[in-house]
């Protein structure tokens, strides 16, 4: 919590801005996400000295997220050239832990079955080090299914479907981050991925994989985030932007060669009380 706050012990603050000091601070640990409340309290002595506490309520840690979903491209096909049949639907349960041991850890998965099966496991530690500055994540998916798209014909995209999965894709993934100050954030993903598919397909498709059956690949990529919004659930005032740049394909690895820039960049500005405007 005191690495979210900018005041701190000893501190000399002008009597006319401790009002407004406090509740940007009780902002910045609402920011956190950890808690569902955030109240303060000061107590004045004769030396022209305060003791101030924060008091928290914390939100439930276990987050559970049921997951159910159409094979389909959009409901009209499911319903109409499917006939609504169950066998073509996705079920699951997407499961965080926050806060795991105490430390804004988190930990989790997601477990699909049904037409089109997924796995995912991931464990984030925001701070490794005793500055609290610098933090890694460790994830590992996997995703097969029952149906693909392997090509266009007049137009019209053509599937190919088998019940012993045609296709079957997996990554891991390694996350180093680095926070300098509070809206600052640096983050480095090395990835590697592993995609496959059967001779069956490679024979309907052979440039599906561009005449290989399996890619194997590393993606390197580098994000930047600015975020000093008031409130970063639903923010009312400040500034968010997001400047990322990624290589598929790192030279030793010759089955991907693929540069990424992508930016996205939202303001808001408070117009009046009740309103505000958003670009």
């Amino acid at each position: 919590m005191l690495r979210e706050l900018n005041i701190a012990p000893g501190d000399q603050i002008q009597k006319d801005e401790i009002d407004e000091l406090l509740h940007f601070n009780k902002r910045r640990l609402l920011n956190m996400q950890l808690f569902s409340q955030v109240d303060f309290t000061m107590c004045h002595d004769a030396n022209d000295t305060i003791d101030l506490q924060f008091n928290v309520s914390e939100i439930f840690f276990w987050i559970p997220k049921p997951v159910f979903s159409l094979a389909d491209r959009n409901f009209n096909v499911w319903w109409y050239e499917q006939n609504n049949r169950l066998d073509r639907t996705n079920i699951g349960l997407e499961l965080t832990r926050l806060n795991f041991r105490g430390r804004n850890e988190r930990i989790g998965g997601t477990v699909q079955v049904g037409y089109n099966k997924f796995f995912d496991v991931f464990y984030k530690i925001p701070y490794v080090d005793k500055n609290l500055k610098h933090g890694i994540g460790l994830s590992a998916t996997y995703q097969t299914g029952r149906e693909i798209n392997f090509k266009t014909d007049s137009n019209k995209i053509k599937f190919f479907r088998r019940d012993e999965y045609p296709y079957r894709n997996f990554q891991t993934e390694f996350t180093y981050t680095y926070r300098p100050a509070y809206a600052w954030i640096h983050e480095v993903n090395l990835n590697y991925n592993y995609l496959s598919i059967t001779e069956e397909l490679f024979n309907k498709n052979p440039d599906f994989f561009h005449g290989k059956k399996k890619l194997n690949f590393f993606e390197l990529k580098y994000t930047l985030r600015f975020n000093n919004t008031d409130v970063r659930v639903y923010p009312i005032h400040g500034l968010e932007t997001k400047f990322q740049v990624s290589k598929k394909g790192l030279g030793f690895d010759k089955d991907v060669n693929q540069f990424i820039l992508y930016n996205e960049t939202s303001f808001y500005k408070r117009l009046i009380n009740n309103l505000s405007m958003a670009l």
